[in-house]
Parts: C-alpha cells; structure tokens; sequence
C-alpha cells in the first residue's frame, strides 16, 4: 500500500521517503501519533478477553478478561470486534520442518537480531510476505536463495508512482525529492495526492468483476509485465505466469 494513504487523516505525515516505504518506517510513524495522540490511554496490554456476555438487566455488555492470570469483568456500552485475523501464526505441516537444524523463521514472527547474509535461504510460499522478503534476502552478501512454490502468482504492479510523484525515476519504488517534500507540507497539496492516490486505489477494484473489461485489461496488462520482468524467458514465464481463460479464475 503507498505510504501516503497508510497515515491517518487526523495525522497526515507528509515526509515518507519512499512512495513504498519499509516497514520499520510506519512502525514509527505508527509509534509517533500513538505517542502525539496519547492513543494508547486507554489500551490493556497482555489481556485475553474470555468472554462477552449481554446484560439485559443493565443494558450494557459484561466482558470477561484474564490479564497475567487475574481475571475480572469489564464493562461496555459498545462491543467492537477488532481482533484481526494474522495475530497467531502457525507452522505449515510440512515433514521434517521441526526437524531442521538451521535457522527457522516465520515471516509473521521475524527475528531481526538474526544475520541471514552468507546463508543458503530457503523460501516456501510466495504470497505477499514472501515477494518482500526474497529480493530484500537476495541483495544480502553471499545469499544463496531457493525459492519453493506450490504454483505461480501475480506479481504486477498497476499503478505509476513515479507519475504521481512528478519525478524522472522510473523504478516501481521511487524515492521523494525534497523538492516532494516541500510540495507535499502544504496540507492542500497533501490531501489532493493522498485523493489522487485513493481514488486509483478504489477505482483498481474493477479489475475483480469477473470477465468484466477491468478484469480482462488488467489481466492482459499483468502477463505483459510480468513477461518483461522474465526477459520473455519462456521457461520462466511458463512456471511463474498463472494460467488465465477468460471464463476461468
């Protein structure tokens, strides 16, 4: 997602480096506005709720929590369920994983301490995590990767950042000029881009109607690119370009 439209409305931050920006850069803008917004006032951390129960006699919801092992009941006019769905992690089943004696890692529990260059790296899945981490593990020093996939997946990008930033740099992740910067701490400005931005980001959806012209177009249009990032190397666009029919998924 462009770091633009990862800020909050309420805290825009017109500084990103990068129309991409790496990970432990929105972790401290995220860690910054909870700090600046004092949003944290009214958190428990290291809280497991046990139950919700609805209190007819007192019209509110009676919310059971275990917190280190003290438990006691909350209460709450509103119930809001925002739990997410990536907060436990698991280990696929797969024969002889626990078994390996080398460095094992979890894309969702990484270990940042750990150095990975000189390593031979095995990578299995490619879905989102993994087109991130192998090429930032492939420009390590002395990395030999391997990258283990049950089947191919889309790897395209549809939008033109470097358009939207007004720069000369034609790479999928360009870098903000400080002439960007300048532009973009004007708050008009800034709200304008961060428009322009959603408004691609909304309009992009299209492309899921099935057999719609979005969906045909986009389709099209990510074989191509994906072939031109392949050299049109045809072993390598056969094994990594899913197969697509119009009528098919």
């Amino acid at each position: 997602m462009p770091s633009a439209i990862y800020a909050f409305p309420f805290a825009p931050n017109p500084n990103w480096s990068r129309f991409y920006s790496p990970g432990d850069e929105i972790l401290e803008y995220m860690q910054k506005t909870v700090k600046e917004w004092n949003l944290d006032r009214n958190v428990q951390y290291n809280t497991e709720v046990t139950g919700c129960y609805w209190q007819e006699d007192r019209s509110q919801w009676k919310i059971s929590v275990d917190c280190k092992g003290e438990k006691r009941d909350e209460y709450a006019d509103i119930l809001i369920s925002a739990r997410g769905f990536l907060n436990y992690w698991s280990w696929p089943k797969i024969l002889g994983l626990m078994s390996f004696k080398g460095q094992r890692v979890h894309s969702a529990g990484w270990d940042h301490s750990y150095d990975y260059s000189n390593k031979r790296i095995g990578i299995i899945g490619n879905g989102s995590s993994a087109i991130q981490i192998l090429p930032a593990m492939q420009k390590l020093p002395g990395t030999q990767i391997t990258s283990f996939q049950r089947g191919p997946t889309w790897v395209f990008s549809g939008m033109t950042p470097a358009a939207l930033v007004g720069s000369d740099d034609q790479s999928f992740n360009p870098l903000y000029r400080p002439q960007d910067h300048e532009k973009l701490n004007n708050p008009e400005e800034l709200k304008k881009y961060r428009k322009i931005i959603q408004g691609g980001i909304n309009r992009m959806f299209r492309m899921f109607i099935k057999n719609s012209n979005e969906n045909i177009d986009t389709t099209n249009f990510a074989v191509e690119q994906m072939k031109k990032k392949l050299n049109y190397d045809p072993e390598l666009c056969e094994k990594l370009i899913p197969k697509w029919e119009l009528g098919c998924r």
